[in-house]
């Protein structure tokens, strides 16, 4: 896989690729590729997303500037109890979210409300998210490490100029506390597995996606992961960690089960994947301020099957997500 470019464009042309390495600087060049102020305001969109597993817990959530409005969402999930004990979310206009174009140093993505202050901050080797959202307070530290990440720039054919860069980094250490008011106060400590994913793109009016975004560790205790998308990127960002080492894959298949709680089926049309999901709880929310409308549904649980012919299991999430913005 070749190292991430200094830019995601050549003479205003996407580098359309995936690459190892974070893209230091996920501008655009809307203006320079002549893409009306109109449009812009209408069709880009950035978003910072997490996940925290260990054995007691998993939390997650995301910052979304989706231009005219933005959403943040922030979920604790017990699971001993299998109960999903906090989901806080909030629709509010854009000019209260921020999702910097530049996701590697500094404070990449934050929130400022009275109830609701949330900040994502990247300093030296590590990511933070800290804050309080609504009933929840957490303090998480995210210690990814250079080799591991992968940018993916995706071509948006729907958009005339579209284009979409995306940053995905699996298993990555991650420790710190949680807590919340409610299920008699609860304080969760976290030393376990974490996922992130950036995201930062011209997109079309309707967006869809299937998703799987899976860590574990094989039966010799070889670290593995997977990031696959179906109707969404055109496959540009599917890549598989094996060792830590990331290698792209094919087409991708994440079928949703008809029966609610069934497991996920997650596979490669190369057959690298083929794993099973089982989910222990799910997030779901549905959005509705008129130009927006977003349909969102994500089960986390745990994993089981083969990634690159090996025995594996693991924890993580799928998603079938349709958005109209």
């Amino acid at each position: 896989m070749r190292p991430v470019p200094e830019s995601g464009f050549a003479d205003v042309q996407s580098a359309v690729g995936t690459y190892r390495g974070r893209l230091a600087d996920t501008s655009l060049q809307l203006s320079e590729r002549n893409v009306s102020w109109l449009r812009q305001q209408l069709s880009e969109k950035r978003w910072h997303w997490f996940a925290a597993f260990d054995d007691s817990c998993a939390v997650g959530g995301a910052l979304v500037d989706g231009g005219f409005f933005a959403t943040a969402f922030v979920w604790v999930f017990d699971r001993r109890t299998k109960e999903l004990v906090e989901d806080e979310a909030v629709v509010i206009p854009s000019p209260l979210l921020s999702v910097s174009s530049y996701p590697t140093v500094g404070t990449v993505a934050t929130v400022s409300l009275p109830r609701y202050q949330l900040q994502f901050v990247r300093e030296q080797t590590a990511l933070t998210v800290s804050g309080t959202f609504g009933d929840v307070t957490l303090s998480l530290s995210f210690e990814p490490t250079d080799e591991q990440a992968v940018t993916a720039i995706c071509p948006v054919p729907e958009r005339k100029g579209g284009v979409n860069i995306t940053q995905k980094e699996p298993n990555v250490p991650v420790r710190g506390r949680v807590r919340t008011k409610k299920a008699a106060g609860k304080e969760f400590s976290i030393d376990g597995t974490g996922f992130l994913d950036y995201s930062h793109g011209l997109l079309g009016r309707e967006t869809r996606w299937d998703w799987a975004f899976l860590s574990g560790e094989t039966r010799t205790d070889r670290p593995v992961a997977c990031n696959l998308v179906e109707m969404f990127n055109e496959g540009v960002e599917n890549v598989i960690w094996e060792d830590g080492e990331p290698r792209s894959v094919g087409a991708a298949q994440v079928v949703e089960p008809d029966v609610v709680g069934a497991d996920w089926q997650v596979s490669t049309a190369c057959g690298t994947v083929a794993v099973s999901l089982t989910p222990e709880g799910v997030r779901s929310q549905d959005v509705n301020v008129g130009i927006v409308q977003s349909r969102y549904h994500q089960p986390l649980g745990t994993w089981e099957g083969t990634i690159a012919g090996e025995k594996c299991a693991g924890v993580g999430v799928t998603e079938t997500h349709l958005t109209r913005w």
